[in-house]
């Protein structure tokens, strides 16, 4: 018994023409069943078999698996990746045809600019050559008309060159030693006019250093005396605590004249400058004698209590002390009753006076000894110049003036009288 050949037409509509994937009429809403009444006929009608009349007794499902793939994706990626490397090729092309094209306009410019360059010189080195050539016409034309006319002057200025040669020639034969001494002369004054130059800037230096030295000794005391009354007002005992040390800033409060500084010349600005250094300097020289004055008194005071001391130590004279010595009064009354009794022996000279003075002077001496020897060789020079020593080693030197000034203040002893 033949088998029943499985439907091949459209489940929808009922046509063998296209699947029911492929159906127009899909939709929702239901559809009549397929009849030979309503079927849709999408293509030529196709010779059917005549239906048997035997009823079948089994049934085939429908197997779509064995159904061929066609490789749509596939073929549709490569045209998209066929269309994206057409298009990179030609985004590149664009731009190295860009890029040449750039490159090209740059060349042409450059051989522009050059042309132009060279234009100018050629016109430049033409316009020169042609001034040269006018000029060279007028000198030489010039220079023929006077070789004419200057003969003769040529020549006389020849004979007096001559002449006065000769002249010069006769001088240094006749006065070669007078001329050779005023030489030596004048080099000699010029080389002392140098030295006073010399020294004139060396003794301007040492003053404006001196000058400098004074200014600065002035702001900073200027400043630390500053220092020191703000301290002192700004102490919290101080009963003037709540003084104003700066004055308050009143940023809303305008001068009444206005005050330009960014329109001042500079000539200006150099005199006010030099105003200011005038001032300075006059105002560093008051302060220079003032220091001169205070170190002349202040040497003149030393030099007075150098002699009090020298006077003092000579006379072994020591402080009053508080207080009575009634007991040494006493015993020295009594030695003098004593001694008024002693007759003095013939022929002999007595020594009361002489033992003490010459005590007095040897203590002088170690004394004046052991305060020079504390000194320096820098600090003795200055002594040795006003005492008139002659300067070597420091002993000899401290010896001499330790004598120098035993003898101003006792005088010249015997022995050194004698020498």
């Amino acid at each position: 018994m033949a088998a029943s050949i499985p439907s091949r037409s459209c489940y929808n509509c009922g046509s063998p023409h296209h699947f029911m994937r492929e159906c127009p009429h899909r939709g929702v809403a239901p559809w009549p069943p397929a009849t030979g009444a309503n079927a849709i006929t999408t293509g030529p009608p196709v010779a059917t078999p005549p239906v048997p009349t035997y009823q079948s007794t089994t049934n085939y499902p429908v197997n779509y698996q064995n159904q061929p793939r066609t490789g749509f994706w596939k073929t549709n990626q490569e045209r998209l990746d066929k269309c994206y490397a057409k298009i990179i090729a030609d985004e590149e092309h664009a731009t190295k045809k860009k890029e040449e094209e750039e490159r090209l306009n740059k060349l042409k410019e450059e051989e522009e600019r050059k042309k132009e360059w060279k234009e100018e010189r050629e016109k430049f080195e033409a316009e020169m050559v042609a001034r040269l050539e006018k000029h060279m016409e007028s000198i030489c034309g010039t220079k023929g008309k006077a070789e004419a006319a200057g003969g003769d002057k040529m020549n006389e200025e020849l004979s007096q060159l001559r002449k006065e040669n000769e002249n010069l020639h006769s001088r240094l034969a006749g006065e070669g030693p007078s001329s050779g001494e005023d030489k030596l002369a004048s080099l000699q004054r010029e080389l002392m006019e140098l030295k006073r130059q010399v020294s004139d800037k060396r003794c301007g230096d040492d003053e404006v250093f001196a000058l400098e030295n004074g200014i600065r000794h002035v702001e900073r005391k200027a400043i630390d005396e500053a220092v020191m009354w703000k301290n002192e007002a700004l102490r919290p005992g101080n009963k003037r605590g709540s003084v104003a040390v700066s004055t308050p800033d009143v940023s809303f409060r305008g001068t009444p004249k206005p005050r330009w500084r960014d329109n001042i010349r500079e000539a200006d600005k150099w005199k006010e400058e030099y105003r200011k250094l005038q001032e300075m300097h006059r105002i560093a020289n008051l302060e220079a004698d003032m220091l001169k004055e205070r170190r002349a008194k202040a040497e003149m005071e030393l030099k007075m209590l150098q002699e009090k001391m020298s006077e003092l130590q000579a006379d072994g004279d020591e402080p009053d002390l508080q207080g009575t010595n009634l007991k040494e009064r006493m015993d020295e009354a009594a030695r003098r009753s004593i001694r008024k009794g002693k007759k003095a022996t013939p022929n002999r000279e007595t020594q009361k006076g002489s033992e003490p003075a010459v005590n007095r002077r040897f203590a002088f001496i170690e004394e004046q000894r052991k305060q020079l020897g504390a000194y320096k060789k820098s600090r003795l020079e200055p002594l040795c110049k006003e005492a008139g020593i002659r300067i070597t080693t420091v002993k000899p030197v401290i010896e001499e003036l330790a004598e120098y000034r035993a003898n101003q203040a006792f005088g010249k002893s015997k022995d050194a009288r004698g020498e």
